[in-house]
C-alpha cells in the first residue's frame, strides 16, 4: 500500500498543474493543511518552479542535442549500434579549373575561399574554406548521405594545439567551425552512428 503522504502530494502537484481557480486552491489549501514539513517544502519549490517556467522563454536545444536526447532510451535498453569509421578523400576542388562544374560557390571567391567536395562509402561532404586572415580559416559545409540517417553531425578538427568542437550541426547535415589554425591535422564529423575523418591536406594544402 502507498504512503498516503506520497499520495497527498502526487495529488498537490496534479492540482497545481492545472488552470488555477478557487477551487483547486481552496483543495491545494486542505492537502497543505495535513501535510508534513517536506511536503510543504517539495510544494513550495514545484510551485515556485511553475511560476518559472510560465514566464521564462526557452530556447530549443540545437537539433545535434535534440537527436541525442531522443537516442537515450535505446541506449538505456542496450540497443548501440557500431559506430563505423571512414575516411574520406578528395573528388572535386574549385582550385582546379575543371572542377568548377555544378560546385556550390565560386572559385577563389572573397579572398580565395574554396570548396572542396569528399567522398567516403555512402556519403558525400562538401567543405567551404574561408580565409579570415594568413593563420585562421573558417570551415561551413554540409554532409549528405546517400541512405537515410541520423541528421545533425558534431564536427571537430585536430591540430598541434588541441581541438574545436562545434555542435551547432542542423538537421540539414549543415556544419560550421570558426577560427580554425591553418595547421589543423584533420576534421572529424560525426552522428554517433558514423564518424567521418577527412584529412586537412585536402583542403588546406597548396593547389
Amino acid at each position: 500500500m502507498s504512503d498516503p503522504r506520497t499520495r497527498d502530494l502526487e495529488r498537490i502537484l496534479e492540482l497545481l498543474d492545472g488552470l488555477e481557480s478557487a477551487e483547486r486552491t481552496a483543495l491545494i489549501d486542505g492537502l497543505l493543511a495535513d501535510a508534513d514539513q517536506r511536503t510543504r517544502e517539495l510544494v513550495a519549490w514545484a510551485s515556485r518552479f511553475r511560476d518559472l517556467a510560465r514566464t521564462t522563454p526557452l530556447t530549443a536545444p540545437p537539433p545535434l542535442l535534440s537527436q541525442r536526447l531522443l537516442r537515450i532510451p535505446a541506449l538505456l535498453r542496450g540497443r548501440v549500434q557500431p559506430v563505423r569509421r571512414l575516411v574520406a578523400a578528395p573528388v572535386l576542388d574549385t582550385r582546379n579549373a575543371d572542377s568548377l562544374t555544378g560546385v556550390r560557390a565560386p572559385a577563389h571567391d572573397a579572398g580565395e575561399r574554396f570548396q572542396v567536395t569528399h567522398r567516403a562509402e555512402g556519403v558525400d561532404v562538401v567543405v567551404d574554406v574561408s580565409p579570415d586572415g594568413p593563420h585562421l580559416v573558417t570551415l561551413r559545409g554540409q554532409v549528405l548521405p546517400e541512405r537515410q540517417t541520423l541528421p545533425a553531425f558534431e564536427a571537430t578538427v585536430y591540430g598541434p594545439y588541441g581541438s574545436i568542437t562545434s555542435i551547432l550541426g542542423d538537421e540539414f547535415g549543415s556544419f560550421e567551425l570558426g577560427a580554425v589554425p591553418r595547421q589543423t591535422e584533420r576534421l572529424e564529423l560525426t552522428n554517433d552512428l558514423v564518424v567521418i575523418e577527412i584529412p586537412a591536406g585536402s583542403w588546406l594544402g597548396p593547389r
